[in-house]
């Protein structure tokens, strides 16, 4: 933890390496500007700056970065910390309207996508809670084959990379399952189309295409991804070999009852 008072009193790796240049589109942005000269326009993260009613400021940074910005030997140059913001890691921050967008919404507007997606999805006895998803991601290292100029993405392209393994004692999925987890919204497709298109760099370029965002329904519908129904495999038996493993552990939990009894 460092506390300052006057410009000077934080390491200078912290200026050389965390400022944001004033060319930046974020330079005197909200989100860097804290209201002290040594530490605005530099990329740190708000929930680590403390401000103290003695005037007194308090920058909270991890062991790893401090050890890059300030290095306590002599004979070691001061970095640029491998998960700093300012590492390229910044993404920036979305407009509140977008805060409830899915993540299927997100991938029919992606310039870059996955080639598979494995949607594990489980009946649950929970009348609460009556359906869970569970899964891992699984990244390797591979060639891009391109990249989209055409937005947004049909839903026949988006569907076609998904694969939902349903797991339940029945073969059908609800419809209200399928558009809570897959929900698309044709409104809110456009509107981060044109807000991508305005404020970030790599979307400058990409045309809106009207007859792809026609197949996405009405404006105002609320529905689940035009054919991922389709992409449905139901898994019954191992839904049968769930309930088996748990009627015998039942059984066994009786027994030994009745053995300590």
């Amino acid at each position: 933890m460092y506390q300052i008072k006057r410009e000077t009193d934080l390491p200078p790796g912290f200026r050389q390496f965390l400022s944001i240049p004033r060319q930046s589109m974020l330079y005197n942005s909200t989100q860097f500007v804290f209201g002290h000269p040594a530490i605005d326009n530099m990329m740190l993260c708000r929930q680590g700056i403390l401000h103290c009613d003695d005037s007194i400021w308090k920058i909270v940074v991890c062991h790893d970065c401090s050890a890059c910005v300030d290095p306590k030997s002599g004979n070691t140059l001061a970095r640029l910390p491998k998960y700093a913001l300012t590492n390229k890691l910044f993404l920036g921050d979305l407009p509140e309207r977008f805060k409830d967008v899915t993540w299927v919404e997100e991938q029919v507007c992606a310039l870059y996508q996955s080639t598979v997606y494995v949607y594990r999805l489980y009946h649950s006895d929970d009348p609460q809670d009556p359906y869970i998803a569970k899964g891992n991601s699984c990244a390797h290292p591979q060639n891009t084959v391109s990249t989209a100029k055409i937005l947004p993405h049909t839903p026949a392209d988006v569907a076609g990379c998904i694969s939902v393994v349903f797991t339940a004692s029945n073969k059908f999925v609800p419809e209200a399952a399928l558009t809570t987890i897959f929900r698309v919204r044709k409104h809110v497709i456009r509107d981060l189309l044109h807000w991508l298109h305005l404020n970030n760099p790599m979307y400058k370029d990409f045309q809106i295409s009207e007859s792809h965002l026609s197949i996405y329904g009405g404006e105002e519908d609320d529905q689940a991804l035009p054919g991922i129904r389709d992409r449905v495999i139901v898994n019954v038996m191992m839904w049968t070999t769930c309930l088996t493993l748990k009627h015998r552990v039942w059984n066994l939990t009786r027994t030994n009852a009745a053995i300590c009894h």
